[in-house]
């Protein structure tokens, strides 16, 4: 499977196989329990792997 990547807004969008995805249920302190998103997919360059943030560019309608 193959994604648009955007690392943050000041860079151009790439395509980048996604090597692996996973949701962590994490449990950052004792009030909040939330759920990470994230994939595995190559840098911008493509000479090595990264971890993504699944949401961390989409744009919210507000």
């Amino acid at each position: 499977m193959l994604a648009w990547v955007t690392i943050d807004r000041q860079h151009k969008s790439y395509l980048s196989p996604i090597f692996a995805g996973a949701i962590h249920k994490g449990n950052w302190d004792e009030y909040e329990q939330a759920y990470h998103t994230f994939c595995v997919v190559l840098n911008e360059s493509k000479d090595r792997l990264i971890n993504v943030d699944f949401y961390q560019n989409m744009i919210r309608n507000k």
